[in-house]
């Protein structure tokens, strides 16, 4: 065993060297070991000799548990008094080392502020140059180590700069596709901006978005046939009674009336009149109204 020796706050220091603990006789007793384990290499058992089989495993068996317990006895007397030793060693030395710590993290924090704010100055200057909001840009957090400087840190923030390009690129086509499709870009725009790094592509998600609004058009249809034909079971089922008065097969009263959307255009003053007269009206229901919309012609 070579000898260790530390260099600590009181000096130098040698830890007390122990003779390597050893079974007496060892080479012989490892030779009558291998000696008894050759005797049993390829036995095999017969129902005349499980009995002995179990016997002699159990002793085997118990020889190994008892040199097991023997390492672990010795183990703990010799290793747990230093262990102990050395925890204690370096429980005084953490008291001051925590202590400069906690400061020495309050300068690095004043630093990291200090290039933060130099690197965000970095950023502008490239994404500004590129028509890319600076805020987009994700920073690094190696962009705030010491040795990061202007020449490392421009071709790095091209990169990200670049890659948010590419994601507006692909989220003007996603939108534009998506209003052909009459359909809501927001979700396949995150899906896009979420997946773009894990290398997904504006075509892969507009085929996801057609394949969706195929599914919502066919859906839309079936509703819509569905409904068509329980509107003409009814019609068949009632029965007129009186002039626009019909009875179904419950022997419930229907009246019939007809439900229109008009988009009409006026002045101010017209439009009032005319909600006010629908409102007015005998037996009309305002079902719905629309937000007015402006428009000015010539």
């Amino acid at each position: 065993m070579e000898k260790i020796e530390l260099t600590l706050p009181g000096g130098k220091v040698q830890i007390d060297e122990t003779k390597p603990l050893s079974f007496e006789n060892y080479d012989q007793l490892l030779a009558s070991t291998k000696k008894f384990a050759k005797k049993y290499e390829n036995l095999v058992i017969t129902e005349d000799t499980v009995k002995d089989g179990k016997s002699t495993k159990a002793e085997i068996t118990k020889w190994i548990k008892a040199i097991n317990s023997a390492k672990l006895e010795v183990k703990k007397a010799y290793y747990t008094p230093f262990e102990n030793q050395a925890k204690e060693l370096m429980a005084v030395l953490k008291v001051p080392e925590a202590e400069l710590k906690e400061q020495l993290d309050l300068f690095e924090e004043k630093r990291k502020a200090s290039k933060l704010e130099e690197v965000k100055g970095w950023v502008a200057e490239v994404a500004e140059a590129s028509g890319v909001d600076p805020e987009k840009v994700e920073i690094k957090p190696n962009w705030l180590n010491k040795g990061f400087n202007r020449k490392k840190a421009i071709p790095e923030i091209m990169v990200e700069v670049q890659a948010l390009q590419l994601i507006q690129a692909g989220c003007n086509l996603i939108e534009v596709e998506a209003s052909r499709l009459g359909v809501n870009p927001l979700p396949y725009l995150r899906d896009f901006e979420d997946r773009y790094y894990m290398g997904a592509k504006p075509e892969d998600l507009i085929e996801t978005m057609r394949n969706d609004a195929s599914i919502k058009q066919e859906i839309e249809e079936e509703e819509k046939q569905r409904l068509e034909a329980q509107e003409a079971l009814e019609k068949i089922q009632l029965k007129q009674v009186g002039p626009n008065e019909f009875v179904d097969h419950d022997g419930q009263i229907k009246h019939l009336k007809h439900e229109v959307t008009f988009t009409v255009k006026g002045n101010p003053e017209q439009v009032d009149n005319l909600a006010n007269f629908i409102k007015t009206a005998q037996g009309l229901e305002v079902v719905s109204a629309s937000k007015r919309k402006e428009v000015y012609e010539k």
